[in-house]
C-alpha cells in the first residue's frame, strides 16, 4: 500500500518551531506568530506560554488521528476485499441472469412454435369436422338409397313370389288341359277302333 503523508508529526513540529519560532498551519490560529502578541522570549526556556501542555495535545491527537488512520486502512482493505467478494457474487449473478435469459428465449421460442402447432392442429381439425359433415351428409344419402333400393327389392319379391303363385296355378291348369286332351284322345281313340 502506496505512504500517505498525513500532515506533520510532532517532532517535525518541534524541528520547526525551533528553527522559525512559528507554528505549522494544523495548529490553532492563536498560537501564530503573526496572529498573536508577541512573546517574551526569556520565559519559559523561550518557549510560548503553556508550549508543552498543548504540544502533548498535538502528540495525542497525531497518535489518535494515526490510529484512525491505521484503522480505516484495515476497513478499506475489508471494505475492498468485500467488493471484490461482492463483484464475484455480481458476475455469477449476471452469468446467471444470463443463462435464464437464454433459456427464457428457448422457452419462447417452445412457446411460438406449440402456439403454430396449435394453429394447424385446430385448422385440420376444423377442415376434418367439415370432412366428417361431408362423409356424413354422403353415408345419409347412401342409406336412404339403400332403403330406397331395399323396399324396391321387397317389393320385388313380392311380386316374384306372386309370379310364382301364378305360375304354379298355370302350371297346375296345364296339366289339367294335358289331362282333360288325352282323355278326348284316348276316346276318339276308342270310337276311331269301334267304327
Amino acid at each position: 500500500m502506496d505512504r500517505v503523508c498525513w500532515g506533520p508529526t510532532a517532532a517535525h513540529l518541534r524541528k520547526k518551531q525551533r528553527a522559525s519560532r512559528a507554528w505549522c498551519s494544523v495548529c490553532p490560529s492563536d498560537m501564530h506568530v503573526g496572529n498573536r502578541p508577541a512573546i517574551d522570549m526569556t520565559t519559559n526556556n523561550g518557549q510560548p506560554p503553556e508550549y508543552s501542555s498543548r504540544l502533548d495535545r498535538i502528540e495525542a491527537i497525531v497518535a489518535a488521528t494515526s490510529e484512525q488512520i491505521a484503522a480505516n486502512a484495515i476497513a478499506l482493505s475489508r471494505l475492498e476485499e468485500s467488493v471484490a467478494r461482492h463483484d464475484s457474487v455480481l458476475e455469477r449473478l449476471e452469468e446467471s441472469v444470463a443463462r435464464h435469459d437464454s433459456v427464457m428465449g428457448a422457452i419462447q421460442t417452445s412457446i411460438a412454435a406449440n402456439a403454430a402447432a396449435i394453429d394447424r392442429l385446430e385448422a385440420n381439425q376444423a377442415a376434418g369436422s367439415e370432412r366428417l359433415n361431408i362423409l356424413t351428409e354422403r353415408v345419409n344419402t347412401v342409406s336412404e338409397s339403400v332403403n330406397q333400393v331395399s323396399r324396391i327389392a321387397f317389393a320385388t319379391f313380392q311380386r316374384f313370389d306372386a309370379m310364382q303363385v301364378e305360375i304354379h296355378d298355370l302350371r297346375t291348369d296345364v296339366r289339367g288341359l294335358q289331362l282333360e286332351n288325352r282323355r278326348i284322345l284316348n276316346i276318339l281313340e276308342q270310337r276311331g277302333n269301334n267304327g
